[in-house]
């Protein structure tokens, strides 16, 4: 990925949010079709491949949606869809659904366009037939595409006022960060390199299931950072088959993008047993300059 455009994917991390009431006009066909290539140059996470396919028409794309959908209501109006799909035999699979679909959603808030990750409550079947699936190949998850409907803006900012005290909030750092050369104390005297605090506050805005940021960092003597994923309250590696690594593929590419656009160059490795961390990701060149920030 290029700085420029880790740079402005960066910029919208802050005022990404979810949208499920949708009514504004059609998206503009350029628009789509930026999008569309896109989608074609997200690259793979360690080698591990996933697929996007978007679905264009009211029908087709509100045909994809069913329900009550988690706590925010069922996704209604949307004039388009993005599918993604992933080889289901293969480990990292959805670590590479989460890591390609926010890129594709990060890029879609640029242009202005609201999008709302759904990877439980929509129709699987219809869902497969929207697009054609290989061997192995399975519909992982989807998101609505298109314009708040009328008035939704005030609606979600009320909306979010009552439901995120319930669910918790957003952690702080301190709560999703640990190891012995990474420190983090609230309100304490110690800092961290800047990058590194721009992609993991980065890291904590991304999307998940209930906004439950089932993920802890872990910073290592080897300059190294390690992803886990939450099982409960513990924090530690889990199954291939647990959609808490679609949570962790988005929280990579927010701090992937969050890192190059603060200078440092960097790759995430999948840990793909069942003893090793979701992934680890190795800077690759830093740029000079401040290196630390208070917390």
């Amino acid at each position: 990925m290029e700085r420029e455009k880790a740079r402005r994917l960066a910029s919208v991390i802050a005022t990404r949010h979810s949208t499920r009431k949708y009514g504004g006009p059609p998206i503009d066909p350029a628009v789509m079709d930026r999008l569309a290539q896109v989608a074609l140059e997200v690259e793979p996470v360690d080698g591990v491949h996933a697929r996007v396919e978007l679905v264009q028409g009211a029908a087709a794309a509100g045909g994809l949606f069913r329900g009550i959908a988690g706590a925010y209501g069922k996704v209604t109006g949307c004039p388009a869809a993005m599918v993604l799909v992933a080889d289901t035999s293969r480990p990292g699979h959805l670590e590479a659904v989460g890591y390609y679909g926010e890129q594709v959603i990060l890029e879609a808030t640029s242009l202005g366009v609201s999008t709302c990750w759904v990877s439980g409550f929509f129709k699987r079947d219809v869902a497969r037939q929207a697009v054609a699936l290989g061997d192995n190949e399975e519909v992982i998850a989807v998101s609505p595409l298109g314009y708040p409907a009328p008035g939704i803006g005030r609606i979600h900012d009320a909306s979010m006022k009552m439901i995120q005290p319930l669910q918790g909030g957003r952690k702080p750092l301190s709560a999703i960060v640990r190891g012995s050369t990474l420190r983090i104390h609230e309100g304490g005297r110690e800092g961290i390199p800047v990058w590194l605090h721009s992609a993991l506050e980065a890291a904590r805005l991304a999307p998940s299931a209930r906004n439950r940021q089932p993920w802890v960092f872990e910073s290592r003597d080897d300059g190294t950072v390690a992803l886990f994923a939450a099982v409960g309250a513990d924090f530690r590696p889990i199954g291939l088959r647990d959609h808490k690594r679609l949570d962790c593929g988005i929280a990579m590419l927010h701090f992937e993008v969050a890192a190059l656009a603060s200078g440092v160059e960097g790759a995430w490795t999948l840990g793909l047993g069942e003893e090793q961390p979701v992934a680890v990701f190795r800077s690759a060149s830093q740029e000079p300059g401040a290196t630390t920030v208070p917390l």
